[in-house]
């Protein structure tokens, strides 16, 4: 199978991709203004929890003391990258929402 031949077979398989802003267009004409609108406010609501969540954790990870320091020190820090990465994907599905 030549290069060629895989690449025609894998975009005939493959759904096509949408960008960010054409999702956004289509849930305007799926989704009703007030089902948007709906949608928009809880994912704010989960955004605000995911903040004070990572820096809850960030405040822990500054405070802790003992034998386990350095373990916890490093879980907690990939668990607040985590929940800010989180974040700032449901600020962004937020935003587009409407």
């Amino acid at each position: 199978m030549t290069t060629q031949t895989a690449t025609r077979t894998r975009a005939a398989t493959e759904p096509p991709k949408l960008a960010e802003e054409h999702v956004a267009l289509l849930s305007e004409h799926v989704l009703g203004h007030h089902e948007r609108r709906e949608i928009g406010l809880t994912l704010q609501d989960e955004l605000i929890d995911l903040v004070d969540l990572s820096m809850i954790g960030k405040q822990l990870h500054w405070n802790i003391v003992g034998p386990l320091f350095r373990p916890l020190h490093l879980y907690l820090d990939e668990l607040v990258d985590e929940w800010r990465l989180l974040a700032d994907a449901v600020a962004e599905r937020a935003r587009n929402s409407g």
